[in-house]
């Protein structure tokens, strides 16, 4: 005869959720664990929970608010944050911006100035730049110009001297030149010389005019007083 025996039960509920004991007064007990404290891992970026079969499960939250153009992210404290990205190339030469739905965009800026009198180019580092247009057309015969809406224009240079005693002409790369012209009449009995511009000969000839134009008005002056 051996009398009492006495064997300790399992009180496992085979839940991995709960804290199982046995209570001499009342039996096993089974307390469902309270997440915050037998779960929690003092991270507001993780969703704590207890899986009856595997315990303690900590799912990440998703800090995603649809924007490509902040950056998403999740603090230990203070949960998601979103921070504005910045779409700053660096290039002058470029438009930088941020679509929700694309993210950042940068675009060729337009240095056209609808001058065309200018080379109009950009650099990443100073932006736009405006370079005079140099309009030679290589010859001393032309002036050279500009006008900002048609471009270089080039238009002969004038070389009269309005010297009747020289010849006017223009070398391309002296520019104009006056050449004395030659009054040699090859007449021995002549002496043949330019004045103030106009041939001798032809200074002659107008003088010659002018007398028998003066003298036909005296003799019809003459002719009139006899008359009366």
């Amino acid at each position: 005869m051996t009398g009492c025996h006495y064997k300790t039960i399992d009180c496992n509920d085979n839940n991995a959720c709960t804290e199982d004991s046995c209570e001499a007064s009342s039996g096993c007990q089974n307390l469902e664990y309270v997440v915050e404290h037998y779960c929690g891992d003092y991270t507001v970026c993780t969703i704590d929970s207890c899986n009856p079969e595997y315990g303690c499960e900590y799912t990440p939250v998703i800090c995603n608010d649809n924007d490509a153009c902040t950056t998403d992210r999740c603090d230990h404290f203070e949960g998601c944050t979103y921070t504005h990205i910045s779409c700053d190339d660096n290039n002058k030469c470029t438009d930088d911006s941020c679509d929700k739905e694309t993210g950042c965009s940068n675009v060729a800026i337009s240095c056209e100035d609808n001058n065309y009198c200018t080379n109009d180019n950009c650099d990443p580092v100073t932006g736009c730049s405006y370079t005079p247009v140099y309009c030679h057309s290589g010859s001393e015969c032309n002036t050279d110009s500009c006008d900002p809406t048609v471009g270089c224009e080039t238009q002969a240079v004038h070389c009269d001297d309005y010297d009747a005693c020289t010849i006017d002409g223009c070398d391309a790369d002296t520019g104009c030149k006056h050449t004395n012209i030659d009054c040699d009449d090859e007449n021995a009995c002549t002496k043949d010389t330019c004045i103030l511009g106009l041939d001798v000969f032809i200074l002659q000839s107008v003088v010659m005019i002018i007398i028998i134009v003066q003298w036909t008005l005296v003799m019809k002056l003459m002719g009139a007083n006899t008359i009366l």
